[in-house]
């Protein structure tokens, strides 16, 4: 496929929905993710001062999701609850950009590595774009979820692991609980002290 064709295709990420497993009202589109997702790179780089490539930051945030508008986005619900394996969504994705490489020219080349890069979790750019992808679900649901969030336990700590990997972001993701704990309390869900860790 020529670039054309691939810019065509990857409009489907436009109608590719993500919290499959919960009310309607809670979906986003990949696409309105990781175009957030790419807004938080430089936005809170720039906010909390932190030494990171941006650009290349920016670039793992558009392209970290776009197997998915082959494979479908799997809800990690899915995955926590066990219903899917981690491994059977690592080999539908694995499947979709090696596609995207052999049918893809230059720009599925591109995308290639910069999946696996982001993957792979060995730069420190990777590790900081895999902790703000959690703390963007975070201030997505917060925003939605009020009332249709049946696992706030999960929620609350779903960001916790990715941003001890990278610990500059830990002033966001504890702001970011102060407003979980606002939400989930009005959706009667009982607060723990140990959700404040960061």
């Amino acid at each position: 496929m020529n670039l054309t064709e691939l810019l065509m295709d990857l409009d489907e990420l436009k109608r590719t929905y993500r919290f499959s497993t919960m009310h309607t009202k809670v979906r986003d589109s990949s696409a309105d993710h990781s175009w957030k997702l790419a807004f938080m790179t430089f936005s809170v780089a720039e906010e909390y001062n932190l030494d990171i490539d941006v650009r290349q930051a920016m670039k793992l945030a558009l392209v970290h999701d776009i197997p998915e508008y082959i494979t479908g986005e799997i809800d990690s619900s899915l995955i926590y609850n066990g219903k899917v394996t981690e491994e059977s969504k690592a080999i539908a994705e694995k499947k979709a950009v090696e596609y995207l490489r052999r049918e893809g020219g230059k720009t599925g080349n591109m995308i290639y590595n910069l999946f696996f890069e982001f993957e792979e979790q060995k730069t420190m750019v990777a590790k900081y774009v895999k902790a703000l992808d959690k703390i963007e679900a975070l201030t997505h649901l917060i925003v939605v979820a009020e009332g249709c969030d049946d696992d706030w336990n999960y929620t609350i700590t779903y960001a916790d692991k990715a941003v001890s990997e990278f610990p500059g972001l830990k002033p966001l993701l504890k702001d970011v609980k102060i407003k979980l704990r606002e939400v989930s309390q009005k959706s009667g869900f009982e607060w723990k002290s140990e959700y404040d860790e960061v």
